[in-house]
């Protein structure tokens, strides 16, 4: 699993191969997108169960980061984008780890939300918040682009 989030935004995601989610189905939050972007913040710190100690000393800053600015572009306060995230990924993370049993890979969609700033393209919305930069995502999707890195 941590093959997948290899860092300096080469990430499963990013290179247009596919997506991680809850192993079963689930329900998406109120803010679309919101219950994929939090554990792929997660995802990218290596935070899996396994990997790494629970972590005790509150939520995690690149993650609370991210929260904010989805709280600040949704006009939200910060509690009510906790409880969502918290009650998409219950039973997928604890202490703020991934359990890697609890999670899928699902195939690359075709279209995607492409951050303005930095590139990073998203298969869910992300509650409108670039997962790695943290800047508004376009309300629209786009159609994917070809990455070379599969043929079907």
């Amino acid at each position: 699993m941590e093959a997948l989030f290899s860092g300096s935004n080469r990430d499963f995601e990013s290179l247009g191969m596919g997506w991680v989610d809850a192993a079963d189905s689930r329900i998406d939050t109120k803010l679309s997108g919101l219950g994929q972007g939090s554990p792929r913040v997660l995802a990218e710190l290596r935070r899996f169960h396994g990997l790494r100690d629970p972590y005790s000393a509150g939520i995690p800053k690149r993650l609370n980061g991210y929260w904010k600015k989805v709280a600040e572009v949704n006009g939200l306060d910060l509690g009510d984008v906790r409880v969502q995230a918290e009650t998409y990924w219950r039973g997928i993370v604890n202490d703020f780890l991934i359990g890697p049993a609890k999670v899928a890979l699902r195939s690359a969609e075709n279209h995607t939300w492409r951050c303005g700033m930095c590139g990073r393209q998203h298969f869910a919305p992300s509650a409108g918040v670039c997962a790695g930069c943290r800047v508004r995502l376009p309300a629209e999707p786009e159609a994917l682009r070809s990455t070379g890195l599969c043929s079907t």
